[in-house]
């Protein structure tokens, strides 16, 4: 898949500047890319801090629809998943993601749920993504050849999460911009 962004045109250009340099040195590299992550540190304005936050302080979140579907994966996942690759003999990109597509809506819904304030989640008041084809990776390559597998589902990882903003609201520590 070509990327749409300014953002992912950049990535794309580090990596294959990258793939040159070290072609040309001898080097092998691997390209670890990354998907949706979620979890502590998280800036404000992302997907999961931007549900969790309003909804513990008992305001409103607003969100879209909710229909895209994406691949989410925890961070502790992500850096169990780059340890795996930098140990392994595995070069050129390799995916960091859960391989298990989601709609937004139904993680939307679980932090409700955990929360128990489900009523105060505003769908439709954003606007939807305008990407709308799924986003999910493939991480056939990372797992078979390291054995490495998600060990969080969604629903663990988002109570951690909140678990986490809980403690850090109580300090009055805010992470990130909203």
């Amino acid at each position: 898949m070509k990327p749409r962004s300014l953002y992912g045109i950049a990535k794309n250009a580090t990596q294959s500047v990258l793939r040159a340099f070290c072609a040309e040195y001898a080097v092998e590299f691997v390209w670890t890319r990354f998907f949706y992550l979620y979890g502590p540190r998280e800036p404000r304005n992302r997907l999961v801090p931007s549900i969790i936050i309003p909804l513990l302080q008992d305001s409103p979140a607003p969100t879209s629809n909710g229909d895209a579907i994406r691949d989410f994966l925890h961070v502790d996942d992500a850096a169990a998943a780059v340890w795996a690759a930098a140990e392994s003999n595995l070069t050129g990109p390799v995916n960091i993601a859960s391989g298990r597509g989601i709609k937004v809506r139904e993680i939307v819904a679980m932090i409700g749920r955990l929360l128990g304030r489900e009523k105060l989640i505003r769908w439709g008041a954003l606007p939807d993504d305008p990407f709308v084809q799924p986003v999910v990776a493939s991480i056939a390559k990372l797992t078979d050849n390291t054995g490495w597998k998600p060990q969080r589902d969604l629903e663990s990882g988002l109570a951690s999460t909140i678990s986490w903003w809980r403690v850090q609201m109580s300090r009055g520590v805010f992470i990130g911009t909203l």
